[in-house]
């Protein structure tokens, strides 16, 4: 069972890092949840501090296949946080390894 989320991750790269942007203000004005937006390519690299069972890490693809978000994904599931992805690409691979993916 899980708790309720005390905190979204949104990681992406380009264009998806702006949409990230807007995302964090939308959730944390309507939801009252904190987010943080980070690049993708930098997440990957870094050792971040990943709650388990209260962080959600959303991640944002165009093709659903850019590596450095595909490893978020991974950094994520390896942390035992629940991982959204949000891609256009149906079948993506970040569609299939996340545990719940959303087509734009």
């Amino acid at each position: 069972e899980r708790t309720p989320a005390r905190r979204f991750i949104i990681c992406a790269c380009g264009t998806s890092f702006h949409a990230g942007l807007v995302g964090e203000y939308l959730i944390e004005s309507l939801a009252r949840i904190s987010v943080e937006v980070e690049y993708a390519s930098e997440f990957r690299y870094r050792d971040p501090i990943l709650n388990a069972g209260e962080d959600v890490v959303v991640v944002i693809s165009q093709s659903g296949e850019t590596a450095d978000t595909l490893a978020a994904v991974n950094k994520a599931k390896e942390e035992g946080c629940l991982a959204i992805g949000l891609v256009n690409a149906v079948g993506s691979t970040i569609a299939r390894e996340t545990d719940a993916g959303v087509y734009l």
